[in-house]
């Protein structure tokens, strides 16, 4: 009997340790949610939503990962989780490009970067954040070049998607890092984006914008390249992405 109950205890106590990095269920008094600390090498994160790449694929951008490759983590994350970041390098080129039945490619401009899913596509259900303040996450730029000849810039743009309703005009909100300093310098930087600073992007237009508040039914997050400048390099990693308090 004494056997039996050691055994159990030594497969509670696995069981506990492999489920470590799983974060609890968003609640009053949780100052931070984690939604990914990517140490766990693949293409889901702790809500089973996917990691991808989405870019104007007929104009001149390139990007790596590409848009038909399954998204992989690469190595080095930041101090909270050294082992692996999310990470997306390439060329934002000036021009959009044509499909190939002949119509402008979505948006008809040029824009791409990486993007977490909240949800599995299967049940995508959107996220709840109105208990939080904002969005927090790690992010540093590289310096791989792309394209020869065209300059690095280190600036990011932070979008995130909200549920799509009838009665209103599109579901982006954005916000573009210009500065950060320690990020630029090769350092991991904490940046805590308050989504009261979080705003529609001038793209969108319409006589019923939503409202910025309440959070309550995120579905996306993108880190993006700044897409207001063209022809650039960028090299963008961020890692332990959440919501705080």
């Amino acid at each position: 009997m004494k056997r039996f109950i050691f055994i159990i205890l030594i497969i509670s106590l696995i069981i506990a340790g492999c489920n470590k990095n799983t974060p609890s269920t968003p609640t009053t008094g949780v100052s931070y949610y984690l939604i990914d600390n990517c140490e766990d090498a693949n293409d889901k994160n702790f809500l089973n939503g996917k990691w991808y790449t989405n870019y104007d694929s007929y104009g001149d951008t390139i990007m790596y990962p590409r848009i038909v490759d399954v998204f992989y983590m690469s190595q080095f994350g930041s101090p909270e989780s050294p082992k692996y970041c999310a990470r997306v390098t390439g060329y934002l080129g000036p021009q959009a490009g044509v499909r190939p039945n002949g119509n402008p490619d979505d948006g008809y401009f040029a824009f791409g970067g990486m993007v977490m899913n909240l949800a599995p596509i299967t049940n995508y259900k959107p996220f709840d954040a109105s208990n939080f303040t904002g969005v927090r996450f790690y992010l540093k730029f590289g310096d791989v070049i792309t394209k020869p000849g065209a300059p690095l810039m280190k600036q990011m743009k932070f979008l995130l998607r909200r549920q799509r309703t009838d009665d209103t005009t599109g579901a982006e909100f954005e916000y573009t890092i210009t500065s950060a300093p320690k990020a630029a310098a090769g350092e991991w930087e904490l940046i805590q984006i308050p989504f009261t600073s979080i705003t529609q992007p001038s793209w969108i237009s319409g006589p019923k914008l939503r409202t910025p508040t309440p959070y309550n039914d995120i579905e996306a997050l993108y880190f993006y390249p700044n897409t207001e400048v063209k022809n650039q390099n960028f090299d963008i990693m961020v890692d332990d992405v959440g919501f705080y308090k």
